[in-house]
């Protein structure tokens, strides 16, 4: 889960902030749509966890490729949730339901 002391926030949100800041400066400087901007945010969280590993623990070990994959599960779950869940509620209160009641 993301919730992290304050400090430990603090110490690696500008590095954040400039990481994306260069990423919406490629978009804008190579005239990109957001979409565009998927490949390049899968290339830096690959990145992310590959520097973690290799200035870590040095090489690959089956508790790192565990711990690491569950923790993106949690990322996409906890996106999802916070999210992805409020959006499609909102989508389809305008939309309509799809039909899951006829099954439910």
């Amino acid at each position: 889960m993301p919730y992290i002391k304050e400090k430990y926030r603090t110490e690696v949100q500008s590095d954040l902030d400039h990481l994306v800041f260069n990423i919406i400066k490629i978009r804008d400087e190579n005239n990109l749509k957001d979409m565009d901007l998927l490949g390049i945010l899968n290339y830096c969280i690959t990145t992310l966890i590959l520097l973690f590993v290799s200035r870590t623990a040095g090489k690959i070990r089956y508790y790192l490729i565990a711990g690491i994959t569950g923790v993106l599960e949690n990322v996409k779950q906890e996106f999802y949730r916070k999210v992805a869940a409020g959006y499609e509620d909102v989508k389809e209160e305008e939309e309509g339901e799809v039909g899951y009641s006829r099954i439910l």
